[in-house]
């Protein structure tokens, strides 16, 4: 049974996943403005929780209540033997390969350079096929 079913055209989605204990200066900053925010404010609904995120900093951001979240870990865990024992990689490129199939390129940090990633191939059909 599919649960999920992904088109793509030309599609690539990049994942990176922040190194525990390094997150950004200002995601930290932002919730640090939002903490001594609602210090000073009762907050007993979700929405009044998104409005004071919106003013506790500037610029703004923009609080946006997320309806459906996919399972990803459930949808790709027939593949996730592909993946045991490798610790070190926190960034991944999948794409389209011309033949149809999902393949996934990675290396171990955002910042490395392209041509660190794995495996080297220019070609995508050389990639690892995480779905085919």
């Amino acid at each position: 049974m599919k649960f999920l079913q992904i088109q793509f055209s030309s599609l690539q989605v990049k994942l990176n996943f922040s190194m525990v204990g390094h997150t950004h200066e200002a995601v930290n900053q932002m919730f640090n403005k939002l903490s001594e925010f609602l210090a000073k404010k009762d907050t007993r609904t979700f929405k009044v929780l998104m409005t004071s995120f919106e003013r506790c900093y500037t610029p703004s951001p923009k609080a946006v209540e997320v309806e459906h979240v996919f399972a990803l870990k459930e949808w790709m865990s027939s593949f996730s033997t592909m993946f045991h024992n490798i610790s070190n990689p926190h960034a991944f490129k999948f794409t389209k390969a011309p033949s149809g199939k999902v393949v996934i390129q990675y290396k171990n940090w955002g910042s490395d350079k392209q041509e660190n990633r794995k495996p080297f191939s220019p070609d995508p059909e050389q990639w690892l096929t995480i779905v085919g």
